[in-house]
């Protein structure tokens, strides 16, 4: 790991290319280039579940801190990792201070793997307009995490009135075991019926705030409205 204080985006570049020619190729091609937006609170989550990703899949991680936007003088601090910690790939983790972390892509853009889809996840409040955040622009995939900002409810509207194809809210993802078991616990009962199963009513407990728990309500009222179960599953 290489360290590089008060430095540049030119400068994070060039450390990156040295470090490949000096340690060898670490990989012979990347599927795709994970860009984790991250306060520093939570920037050992960020890594974590990244380092998990790399392990799962050959990528390059580019973590952006965004430490002190109020900083008075632009300050860019990285670190140039090649097979250590964040998995057995290259990954950069950078933290910026002042007007610089609020113009990210100047320093991401260049970092990008060549001929690879780019992902952006924010493993933190989301940008209010993401469908115009510019690292959003740049990205083929946008995760984003409605429960981790100060009104969950409001951002998850916010996330359906922006949505373009491309968009995944975890807020949304958290359900989907609570979907299939719900799916498959209907389908057992029509199967030992062998007649469809009508959903007459429900009732599902958990924090009023919780975007999932809203998510998955509004699952069931909708599969409640226009399906049945069959043996087939839903339909």
């Amino acid at each position: 790991m290489t360290t590089l204080w008060d430095t540049t985006g030119s400068a994070v570049v060039k450390e990156l290319a040295a470090q490949r020619r000096t340690g060898g190729a670490v990989l012979s091609g990347v599927a795709l280039t994970l860009v984790v937006v991250a306060d520093e609170s939570r920037v050992a989550e960020a890594e974590e579940a990244a380092t998990h990703a790399a392990e799962m899949h050959p990528c390059r991680v580019l973590v952006v801190v965004r430490r002190q936007i109020d900083a008075p003088v632009p300050r860019l601090d990285a670190e140039v990792v090649i097979g250590g910690r964040l998995g057995p790939g290259e990954a950069v983790v950078m933290r910026m201070y002042g007007r610089l972390a609020l113009h990210a892509e100047s320093v991401v853009l260049p970092l990008l793997a060549a001929d690879a889809p780019v992902v952006a996840w924010w493993h933190a409040p989301a940008p209010e307009q993401l469908a115009t955040d510019a690292l959003s622009v740049v990205a083929d995939r946008r995760i984003t995490d409605s429960s981790l900002a100060e009104d969950p409810l409001a951002a998850l509207r916010t996330r359906g009135q922006d949505y373009v194809p491309g968009d995944t809210d975890l807020a949304w993802t958290r359900g989907t075991a609570w979907r299939a078991t719900l799916t498959s616990t209907l389908d057992a009962v029509a199967g030992r019926r062998g007649e469809p199963v009508r959903v007459r009513s429900g009732q599902l407990t958990g924090d009023p705030r919780n975007p999932t728990a809203q998510l998955l309500a509004g699952w069931l009222a909708a599969r409640r409205a226009v399906a049945r179960w069959g043996s087939a599953g839903p339909r």
